[in-house]
């Protein structure tokens, strides 16, 4: 799908140029339909794959395009090197990773938040490196990311130090995943990713966890719920 970016021209590139692979998207299709009849199954899932990035992709150049139309992407925004280190990873996760809505939805919003230089700079190397590390991430990590730091604003969050099970309990019940279990395996990936501080077994056999201030978010993952805060809760791209 991608490829390397070509070099920026103009101001408008980024909309150009979505739009162009929206275009290939749908030939594509086209094509698989055509070519690949005998392999239902392959050509099945193909054509689903691609419609879906082309939703995907159609829903990052409409929001991409009312945020330039206001003046909150700067026209030189998309001459910058972090620009284009966003735009790759984010055509290589819709490329590559066979995305679901939560997952794409976690990356888009750190995407256009990148963009209107709200949260960092330009020259920070953040925005990519967050996008990188959320690519690596399940749907059911990000809920219970996003449900541990809304927790870690209310009166459940203080320093003591809880047992796993009350902690798992405590998420699966406000995640709606319903079971411990569920929670327990997204809570492993995000602790092997550094998101979540790890247990502390030594006390309890069957595991102990130390809340801190963030109900065990580490600062990488604080920042990372920023900028999805930032994007939910600004204007950005609901509009005035």
């Amino acid at each position: 799908m991608t490829g390397n970016l070509p070099a920026i021209q103009d101001k408008n590139f980024t909309s150009k140029f979505l739009g162009k692979i929206l275009k290939n998207t749908a030939d594509g299709i086209t094509g698989t339909f055509v070519t690949e009849r005998k392999e239902h199954i392959l050509a099945a899932n193909r054509i689903f794959q691609g419609l879906l990035n082309g939703n995907f992709i159609q829903t990052v150049k409409t929001e991409w395009d009312d945020l330039k139309s206001k003046g909150r992407i700067k026209d030189d925004y998309e001459h910058t090197e972090q620009h284009h280190a966003c735009l790759k990873e984010m055509l290589d996760f819709l490329d590559q990773d066979g995305p679901d809505k939560t997952r794409f939805e976690f990356m888009k919003k750190i995407f256009l938040m990148a963009a209107t230089e709200n949260v960092e700079n330009r020259e920070s190397l953040l925005p990519q490196q967050y996008m990188n590390l959320c690519r690596k991430l399940s749907s059911g990590d990000i809920f219970v990311l996003l449900t541990t730091y809304a927790v870690s604003k209310t009166d459940w969050k203080d320093k003591r130090s809880r047992s796993l099970r009350t902690w798992l309990d405590k998420i699966k019940i406000e995640s709606g995943l319903k079971d411990r279990e569920l929670v327990e395996l997204y809570e492993r990936n995000l602790i092997e990713h550094k998101l979540l501080t790890d247990r502390n077994t030594r006390v309890r056999p069957q595991g102990e966890v130390e809340q801190g201030e963030h109900c065990r978010l580490t600062d990488l993952a604080i920042n990372i719920c920023k900028y999805i805060e930032a994007y939910d809760e600004g204007d950005e791209i609901a509009g005035d």
